[in-house]
């Protein structure tokens, strides 16, 4: 730095720069450094990034997020003093006519001495290069893109970008007067090397990367101003200051740009507007709720992703388009992209799924200018990018071309790939692929020379004609030529017949020609060629003269018409005829018939039914068993056999119950008809059509011979259960606890006592004149002793023995001495 010490004497010190403080942008863009105004000190700045998607959502260079719907062409940024000339428009329209959302559909730069159009057509995205209308001196690139949404499958078709210059196609990638245009297949790329410019359109969004060193506090428009302080972003023309961006958009119209010249009423400029009543929140699609979900959270530090989920909830609920969505998403990645955070999140969406063409793959961060055979020798664009590239182990084989090759060479005439030194053959030019030109070069093939032929007959002259052994070579033979033959006389040597059809025909002797239902014959007579005519009777004539399973059929330009078998025709053995179709199965009493057709013949297979049943011999007993409760359901049929008129085969029907006893004897038992064989009861039901033993057996009462007089033990009348004379002396059992003393036991006791009368009794002995007694008594005939533990009051327990009759008995026994002595009468 120069310093002015006295007069002219002037000292020559150091300038001490301010130390570096990094600064926060609002934009979320990584801070760069750059020199001040005299190219001395070092500061922290931060670059002008815009952008704009969906719904016609922005955020300003300064990271201030608004949303404007308009339907014209506006200024995006441009020069407050202008110093590059750099000017860039936006062209919005309604994209959704019933909610009145508008949507970007091209982009206009205008720099030097250019325009440049990137317009959209169904399928695709077109550039246009126009140099047209000039604005203040200044020329102009248009980008305009929009690529095929399908909402029913919810996929994305990659786009492709196509150059047109005064209407005609040029090739991407196109480089003039210091502006570059690519495509990664679904973005388009501007750069301007020299202002380090970088500008990317895709279908649904934009964003512009301006370098803060040439644009810093030098930008207005829809982008605001770029100097980190979203106070003034929203500014309209003349400077001043409005609170709402919105409003400001109105006011930023550009006229003349792409033809148009539109002119929006501007709303008046509003200083302090009060905040509108809270709505009724509206739930996203669950596509938004990705952007604050896990998926994103690596980039969530460096970029927040509020106003992209406000824009994505916006869109999902006001736009009819579910494919809306995807320009937050997609915007949201590209920011993140520019801090260094990559994000595959296509895959977890339904509607923002990429389809590239087949011989290209989807990648999420790739360099937007990849690698190719010839490489572009100028400055690459190394924006980041999503888009359809070559797969791995290809590589393109040129930009022009995007066609992706496993090795480099060249194209030959035809559009196909050819590897450095391979040789081959088009259009009878054998052809080289050359490494240093990486061209295709070509020369006519080589011949070997063939001696032409020797003309002696009269008329002949030599021409060339291609040789059938080699395609691409000719050689010279004789032809006739009518006009080198000598004159002479003409003799006629045959018939001339013209047709209806005004053919001319030339007939020898004896030959026919037909035409439709006419027969020309040549005949030669007396020296003289003359035609004889006849004609054809057909034998069929109309689909009435071809019988069942025929169809008529008559081509254009035959007399006759034939007819064609369609079916199989079958003649039943009742005399009946009937018609089949290919595939076609059909049962006639004992016989089925199936049509097939075979080398263009319809043949009936017949096969005859084998009746399982002739007769009534053929039924025999068939038996299932099952078994339920206490009775067995036993199904054993007797069958009688039974044939309907016109059916084939009979069936057997069963009739009765066929039961096998247990004592070697079968019957034959009708519904409700029983068999009784002991215990057991055997009844014939019918149910549901079938036939089926019902078993029962008899529930005897319990039985003890002890208990019975001897003697007189048997079988009841059935020969099922044992009865008995019972005995008036019995046992009788009893369960109880048992008690001594203080003691009970600890369970339940059987005991068992005798009870009954006995045969007593008192007579008269007239002999010895006294009473004769006869006394028994109802006693225990066997006992045994049992033990049983008792429990005690004072808790201890003791074994106790106790006597259980085994079984009773009447016991004579001594009467009482009690003698009555009679008087005499």
């Amino acid at each position: 730095m120069a310093k002015c010490i006295k007069g002219d004497v002037i000292e020559i010190v150091p300038l001490q720069c301010p130390q570096l403080q990094n600064i926060t942008c609002e934009n979320h863009q990584r801070s760069v450094l750059i020199y001040d105004k005299r190219q001395c000190c070092q500061q922290y700045a931060c670059d002008c990034f815009c952008q704009g998607w969906g719904s016609s959502h922005y955020i300003t260079f300064d990271g201030l997020f608004y949303s404007y719907k308009g339907n014209c062409t506006y200024i995006l940024m441009e020069e407050i003093r202008p110093q590059y000339h750099l000017k860039i428009y936006i062209d919005n329209i309604y994209c959704d006519i019933g909610e009145h959302a508008s949507c970007p559909r091209s982009i206009t730069v205008s720099y030097n001495d250019q325009v440049i159009t990137l317009r959209n057509h169904i399928g695709g995205a077109d550039l246009e290069v126009r140099p047209t209308v000039r604005l203040r001196k200044d020329f102009h690139y248009v980008f305009s893109l929009h690529c095929i949404v399908n909402v029913l499958v919810f996929f994305v078709v990659a786009c492709f970008s196509i150059a047109l210059k005064d209407n005609v196609k040029l090739m991407l990638p196109y480089a003039h007067n210091g502006v570059r245009v690519i495509s990664s297949g679904l973005d388009l790329f501007l750069s301007i090397p020299e202002l380090n410019v970088d500008i990317t359109f895709r279908a649904l969004g934009f964003s512009i990367n301006l370098p803060v060193q040439h644009f810093g506090n030098n930008t207005q428009g829809h982008c605001g101003t770029c100097n980190n302080n979203q106070a003034d972003d929203c500014m309209i023309p003349g400077g001043i200051l409005v609170n709402d961006c919105e409003v400001m958009a109105d006011y930023w119209p550009a006229s003349g740009v792409n033809g148009k010249n539109c002119q929006p009423t501007p709303k008046p400029p509003v200083l302090n507007i009060s905040p509108p009543p809270p709505k009724t929140p509206c739930p996203a699609q669950s596509e938004c709720n990705l952007l604050e979900s896990k998926l994103f959270e690596a980039c969530h530090s460096h970029v927040p992703p509020k106003n992209f989920f406000l824009a994505c909830q916006s869109d999902s609920c006001n736009m009819n388009n579910p494919t809306m969505v995807c320009a937050s998403l997609q915007s949201y990645a590209s920011a993140c992209l520019q801090v260094g955070v990559c994000i595959h999140w296509r895959n977890y969406t339904k509607h923002c799924n990429i389809k590239c063409p087949a011989d290209k793959m989807f990648l999420h961060c790739a360099p937007s200018e990849p690698p190719t055979c010839r490489d572009w020798p100028m400055q690459s664009i190394t924006v980041p990018t999503e888009g359809c590239f070559c797969p791995k182990n290809t590589i393109l084989l040129n930009k022009e071309s995007g066609l992706c090759v496993p090795k480099c060479g060249c194209l030959d005439p035809s559009g196909t790939p050819r590897e450095y030194g391979e040789r081959f053959r088009y259009n009878c030019e054998d052809c080289v692929c050359d490494r240093a030109s990486q061209s295709v070069f070509c020369k006519p093939k080589e011949c070997p020379y063939v001696k032409p032929e020797i003309c002696t007959k009269p008329g002949f002259v030599l021409v060339n004609v291609t040789d059938p052994s080699k395609p691409c070579c000719s050689k010279q033979v004789c032809h006739c030529s009518i006009d080198m033959c000598p004159s002479g006389s003409c003799t006629q040597g045959s018939c001339f017949y013209d047709a209806p059809d005004n053919t001319r025909h030339v007939l020898k002797s004896g030959e026919e020609y037909k035409y439709k239902c006419e027969t020309v014959t040549c005949r030669q007579m007396n020296g003289s060629f003359v035609i004889e005519k006849s004609n054809t009777e057909c034998p069929y004539l109309s689909l009435k003269d071809c019988g069942p399973g025929f169809k008529y059929e008559k081509k254009v330009g035959e007399c006759c018409g034939t007819c064609t078998q369609v079916a199989c025709i079958y003649d039943a053995p009742d005399k009946t005829r009937h018609v089949l179709k290919d595939g076609a199965v059909d049962n006639y009493q004992c016989e089925t018939v199936t049509c097939h057709k075979f080398n263009g013949s319809f043949v009936t297979e017949k096969t005859k039914t084998e009746c399982p049943y002739l007769s009534s011999f053929d039924c025999g007993p068939v038996s299932r068993i099952s078994s339920f409760n206490s009775a067995s359901n036993t199904s054993s049929g007797w069958f009688e056999y039974v044939k309907k008129e016109g059916e084939c085969c009979g069936s057997c029907r069963q009739v009765a119950c066929i039961y096998d006893a247990p004592d070697k004897t079968r019957h034959v038992l009708k519904d409700g008809k029983e068999y009784s064989f002991k215990c057991m009861n055997a009844t014939c039901l019918k149910r549901n059509g079938m036939f089926m033993t019902m078993e029962s057996y008899k529930q005897c009462p319990p039985f003890n011979p002890d208990d019975c007089v001897p003697g007189t033990v048997q079988f009841d009348k059935d020969g099922c259960c044992q009865i008995c004379e019972t005995s008036n002396c019995v046992r009788v059992k009893n369960v109880t606890r048992l008690h001594v003393k203080d003691c009970i036991s600890i369970k339940d006791v059987e005991v068992a006592s005798c009870t009954g009368h006995c045969d007593d009794g008192s007579r008269y002995s007239m002999e010895k004149n006294i009473m004769m007694h006869n006394c028994s008594c109802c006693q225990e005939e066997k006992f045994s002793h049992q033990q049983v533990t008792l429990k005690c009051a004072n808790s201890s327990e003791i074994l106790h023995d106790y006597i259980y009759v085994e079984s009773c008995r009447c016991t004579p026994t001594k009467c009482e001495e009690n003698t009555i002595k009679k008087n005499p009468v």
